[in-house]
């Protein structure tokens, strides 16, 4: 598949257009909201259709990730998933009027915003684009807009901090687990490289011992509560059912469930903004409201980037030195994340920047501190 390379610039004035999806019987309305219009536009899908297109989202994107570097198959991965995501397009804006909308309000290098209660999908990996041999990756909405998600809930106080984090040194909390090699090869490394370099300071989780788990749970609690400014993660996530307990593995094995973390009243006193570098911690499942990018926004995130979908560790890695350089250097998280997935692309042909979700405003940024 011949993918284009020429990407759209992007404008992180304000927020261009936002589309809020509310349950409508057993269906869903979606309003899309721009500065002087707003159209409604039904969406014939059930619950179960929800969580079918993101089943076919997240495998047609593995399948990509389990492809890459194998020239022979990963033609036909990508050009499933562009197939896949311009299903899933059709899907939701089933009627060609309908789609005719989104395409005038959303021009190249828009800011878009999703607010939902319960109707979650991986944004980004809708396709509205050719299929045929000029299918083009600019065409993913996650390569030529700037997406951010609202969750709908009661308790959201840390959402509404000031978009910029006025600090020399940024202080970032290191949560991470053994049982990941590159976080040990590489991506510890590259953060200690930044606080070698005065970039930020780097602060990290003591290994927890299994055998003290209410003593080690109060740790983890202390540990959260504490002046952070970004709250790094680095270890796997597991889906459970119940979905209230998938958890987190952390440093020495140590599992925290999303109940662990309620009953333990953990909380983020200094609202930092959390990177969860660790697989399926967006929305789990799209059938219920429980999540981790949900629960660390509610008990007091300024905002949440997460996974909507496995990601190899190695790209994890290389994922977060980019972040980094690009927030330490002034770009807003928005910015960031668009860049970073142009840059793997344009440099590796590799997409997998779209697994990546933003929960919060698109404009928060580091700016050092001026002196006074």
């Amino acid at each position: 598949m011949d993918i284009s390379t020429r990407l759209p610039p992007f404008d992180l004035s304000t927020v261009h257009t936002q589309i809020t999806i509310l349950s409508s019987g057993s269906e869903y309305m979606a309003y899309v909201i721009t500065d002087d219009k707003a159209f409604p536009i039904p969406i014939r899908l059930k619950p179960h259709d929800v969580k079918s297109l993101n089943v076919l989202l997240q495998d047609a994107v593995q399948e990509v990730a389990r492809c890459f570097g194998r020239e022979s198959s990963y033609g036909t991965a990508l050009d499933n998933l562009a197939r896949t995501g311009n299903y899933a397009f059709r899907a939701i804006f089933s009627d060609p009027s309908y789609q005719r909308i989104i395409r005038t309000v959303l021009s190249e290098g828009a800011v878009v915003q999703i607010v939902s209660k319960d109707f979650f999908l991986p944004w980004e990996l809708l396709y509205d684009g050719p299929l045929d041999q000029r299918a083009d990756i600019r065409y993913y909405w996650g390569m030529s807009y700037i997406i951010s998600r609202f969750i709908i809930q009661d308790k959201r106080e840390g959402a509404f901090k000031p978009h910029t984090i006025e600090v020399k040194r940024p202080k970032v909390g290191l949560i991470t687990c053994d049982r990941l090699p590159f976080v040990e090869e590489q991506e510890l490394p590259d953060l200690k490289a930044f606080h070698r370099k005065r970039r930020i300071h780097l602060l990290s989780l003591r290994p927890l011992s299994t055998t003290q788990r209410n003593a080690e749970l109060a740790e983890f609690r202390r540990f959260l509560s504490q002046e952070i400014h970004i709250l790094h993660f680095a270890c796997h996530a597991y889906e459970q059912d119940p979905i209230e307990r998938s958890y987190l593995f952390v440093k020495q094995s140590f599992p925290i469930s999303i109940i662990d973390f309620v009953t333990s009243a953990c909380s983020l006193d200094y609202s930092p903004f959390v990177m969860l570098n660790a697989c399926l911690t967006g929305i789990i499942n799209p059938l219920y409201t429980a999540s981790w990018a949900e629960k660390l926004w509610e008990y007091g995130a300024r905002g949440v980037l997460a996974t909507d979908f496995r990601v190899p560790d190695k790209f994890a890695a290389d994922f977060s030195k980019a972040f980094y350089h690009y927030v330490l250097s002034g770009m807003s998280v928005g910015e960031a994340l668009l860049t970073i997935r142009r840059d793997f692309w344009n440099e590796q042909r590799n997409p997998l920047g779209l697994a990546y979700a933003l929960y919060s405003s698109p404009s928060i940024k580091i700016v050092s501190r001026r002196r006074r």
